[in-house]
């Protein structure tokens, strides 16, 4: 827990992503922007801002689970944890308590040190999908594109989990002093 004072994250984050979700991206901006075209796709970036991200050094580095982390807590003011799941099917069992409509926001590393953000989403018919729009695909889980999102060399899973409580707007610069 940052700062000893925030609520644990105990529940999967979800995030409702609307049919009119308007995702436009300039590719070629930045080799690691998944964080900031997942921030536009899920409606909490704007087209510019997005791009304004990409040329920054946010789009060459790209972000830290602790700043992902940060982001989450600022939007939304809950306690926010980007959790490593070691195992596929713990990982796949928490992202798919979410409900049709809805996203998960989930992550994978590989041996060489790499990582990339994407999203977990369930259809109407109950079907669970990765969608990436960093490269602009969806993949039902268990179908063989599911390996461009993780392939053999997958060895880190990550689901981003938050608190129960949403943390009071008075208390949030008391609690970044202390992340």
């Amino acid at each position: 827990m940052r700062g000893g004072a925030l609520a644990p994250c105990d529940r999967v984050s979800t995030f409702y992503l609307s049919s009119a979700s308007r995702f436009v991206r300039v590719a070629g901006l930045s080799p690691k922007d998944c964080f900031i075209n997942i921030l536009q796709l899920l409606g909490f970036l704007d087209e510019n801002s997005a791009n304004i991200m990409r040329i920054s050094a946010a789009g060459r580095t790209g972000f830290t689970k602790e700043e992902i982390e940060k982001v989450f807590i600022l939007l939304l003011r809950y306690n926010f944890e980007f959790v490593s799941i070691k195992d596929y099917w713990t990982w796949l069992g928490l992202a798919s308590v979410i409900k049709p409509g809805e996203v998960a926001f989930v992550g994978a590393g590989n041996a060489d040190g790499g990582s990339h953000v994407f999203l977990i989403g369930k259809s109407h018919d109950l079907s669970l999908f990765i969608i990436d729009p960093t490269v602009n695909k969806y993949c039902k889980i268990g179908e063989p594109c599911q390996l461009e999102f993780l392939p053999p060399t997958t060895t880190s899973l990550y689901i981003l989990k938050h608190s129960e409580l949403q943390i009071p707007l008075e208390d949030l610069q008391k609690i970044f002093v202390t992340i």
